[in-house]
């Protein structure tokens, strides 16, 4: 682990060439987003502001003005909520940061997620939506105060009814499953063995090139992919 710790930062570095370096961020990109759908799903407070705060650095650096700036404000507010909100934040690491739908305990979503996949579902169903209600502007005023609570109703009777599939966990016990989970598994280990180094015969390039073409980017190019969270990250204090 020792080595292969050294080996990732002396890539992070150009040691092993400008596109080992590369794709040495987009490896650090997709753990950043991993970490943050992981705090999603386990309602992990402090690993969500954690992403967070790195994440401003991403949108600055990759000109998404509405999320890096707004993003910094929702940030410190999270930083500054023990200030600002006593006692919130207890909350929040009790369940209030993410919607948990299922038993299972890696599953949660977003609270805005899970609007859209219940409330705002049913809203927008031609047959029990708002649509088809009424056109007149009072009765759509009532239905929509009202709503949630019918559609927590109408799950509710669902489930009364046998209607709503429920999870069954036999099914990941049946033989075909576990054949094909095991096959999958040798897939995985079969792939990190046979790309273990892809970049060792050009550790020596210190040119960006794109794999599907084989063609060199420029310089500013390069500059602005292999350093965007240096440079995000000095815009994102500026702002």
């Amino acid at each position: 682990m020792e080595q292969c710790e050294q080996y990732t930062e002396e890539t992070r570095l150009g040691k092993h060439g400008a596109t080992a370096q590369y794709w040495m961020v987009y490896i650090d990109l997709v753990e950043l987003y991993l970490l943050f759908s992981r705090a999603c799903r386990t309602n992990d407070l402090e690993l969500y502001i954690y992403c967070l705060g790195r994440m401003c650095s991403i949108f600055s650096a990759t000109s998404r003005p509405n999320y890096s700036r707004w993003m910094v404000r929702y940030h410190l507010n999270l930083l500054n909520i023990d200030t600002t909100h006593p006692g919130i934040r207890e909350t929040l690491k009790n369940g209030g940061l993410s919607v948990r739908q299922t038993e299972k305990h890696f599953s949660r979503s977003p609270g805005d997620l899970t609007l859209e996949q219940t409330i705002n579902a049913d809203a927008a169903s031609r047959l029990t939506g708002i649509t088809a209600f009424s056109q007149l502007i009072g009765a759509r005023k009532q239905w929509m105060v009202t709503r949630f609570m019918r559609s927590v109703i109408v799950g509710q009777l669902l489930e009364l009814a046998g209607m709503k599939k429920k999870e069954d966990v036999t099914q990941e016990l049946k033989p075909y499953r576990v054949e094909r989970d095991n096959e999958d598994l040798q897939k995985i280990i079969s792939g990190i063995e046979a790309t273990l180094n892809p970049f060792e015969h050009s550790a020596s390039s210190e040119n960006l090139h794109c794999l599907t073409s084989g063609k060199a980017v420029s310089d500013p190019v390069k500059q602005d992919l292999i350093q965007c969270f240096q440079i995000g990250g000095t815009w994102c204090n500026q702002f």
